[in-house]
């Protein structure tokens, strides 16, 4: 991983091919692993019929996998992550929603390296993510995870609310997913932030400069559907296999997330990629609150949320003058799980580790290339 002072010691002549042999790099990354997952789980089938927990339970380390590799290409450039606020280590094991503020493609991907040292998180997790995403090379990966495309509008806006509960009652508990994860603005900061901004002066709300105000429908219909007085109701329409699979757990934390970028200069795919911009430090905030404490009715959870935004707009302004987010403890009951981060605390990532996925999934893809040569012989 280059340093600050080496990479910013670089002249140009030595920079510019290193960017070019980085989007070399990343291309046959590209190329390299995605296919892979996508054929072991092509492969893995008959499993999935037999034992679709054990299949489940395997599709998960080889999707942890993925994400620590697309997490070295950050890495490797430069662009770390800290992490400050509630410690959210010991919550891996538990259902959570997770609402992160949308600035930049970089977006994704931080949150990507942000989950590699959260346990079982990362295996469970679970995106909605917007309907674009699904054309893009991580696409057809989201799909076999059951990661939920929504698209953007007003004309389908419900009938998309609707599918997303649907999804989630036959996507969440059967595959032990444990984290859900919800970018609730609805698209970048610098796409949104007028039109927020005129909403807000409409309704009387404060004016968010690094935030936009966020919407309710798939946090509420997330939270409804996830939450074990739904299951107890009776709402679904399953079958009484699916529902004990249902009542495995509940919904128990909404965990908040704020995503700080120095100077408010959002990381971009394109920067991630060539590694051209100069390092820095990503710090991550977070702030959880026991699923109890939260509000149920539309009005309050709309104000809930929005109060969640307006305080993320005040914690981004402090941390772009003085480089730190505030922390505080939280005034509530958090049981053994009450531990704060007040100092960034570096998500490290490890060479040996990379290398070695790196070789495993690139004999993963001879022996793949053997074996469809092999099927292919015996059609062509």
């Amino acid at each position: 991983m280059f340093s600050l002072e080496t990479k910013r010691n670089l002249p140009w002549y030595i920079l510019i091919p290193f960017c070019i042999l980085r989007i070399l790099w990343v291309t046959f990354n590209n190329l390299q692993c995605i296919p892979t997952y996508i054929l072991w789980c092509f492969f893995g089938i008959p499993l999935r019929w037999a034992n679709p927990d054990l299949f489940w339970e395997l599709e998960g380390w080889l999707f942890k996998g993925v994400l620590y590799m697309l997490s070295g290409w950050a890495w490797t450039a430069g662009y770390t992550i800290s992490e400050v606020g509630d410690d959210i280590s010991k919550l891996d094991t538990d259902e959570a929603i997770m609402l992160i503020n949308h600035q930049s493609t970089g977006d994704v991907p931080t949150a990507m390296t942000m989950l590699l040292n959260k346990g079982r998180a990362v295996c469970g997790s679970i995106w909605i993510i917007d309907h674009l995403f699904k054309y893009s090379n991580f696409g057809l990966v989201s799909q076999i995870r059951g990661d939920f495309f929504i698209k953007q509008g007003k004309d389908t806006r419900e009938r998309e609310i609707k599918a997303l509960g649907e999804h989630l009652l036959n996507i969440f508990w059967t595959r032990h997913r444990k984290w859900l994860i919800i970018f609730p603005e609805g698209g970048f900061l610098r796409k949104r932030k007028a039109n927020s901004q005129s909403f807000g002066r409409k309704h009387n709300l404060p004016l968010l400069h690094h935030v936009t105000l966020p919407r309710v429908g798939a946090v509420e219909m997330a939270m409804n559907t996830l939450s074990s007085s739904a299951i107890s109701n009776g709402t679904s329409s399953h079958t009484d296999t699916d529902t004990s699979r249902l009542k495995m757990g509940r919904l128990k934390w909404v965990i908040d997330v704020t995503v700080g970028y120095p100077g408010g200069k959002a990381l971009d795919f394109q920067s991630i990629t060539s590694g051209f911009r100069q390092p820095c430090e990503t710090v991550i905030h977070f702030q959880k609150f026991p699923i109890d404490e939260v509000p149920k009715d539309t009005n309050n959870l709309k104000q809930w949320l929005y109060d969640r935004y307006i305080e993320k707009d005040a914690m981004l302004d402090q941390f772009y003058k003085t480089g730190k987010f505030p922390v505080k403890q939280q005034q509530r009951s958090l049981g053994d799980d009450g531990k704060v981060l007040y100092t960034p605390k570096p998500i490290q990532l490890s060479c040996i580790t990379l290398a070695v996925l790196h070789l495993l999934f690139l004999a993963s893809s001879v022996f793949h290339y053997k074996v469809v040569c092999y099927l292919g012989s015996f059609i062509f």
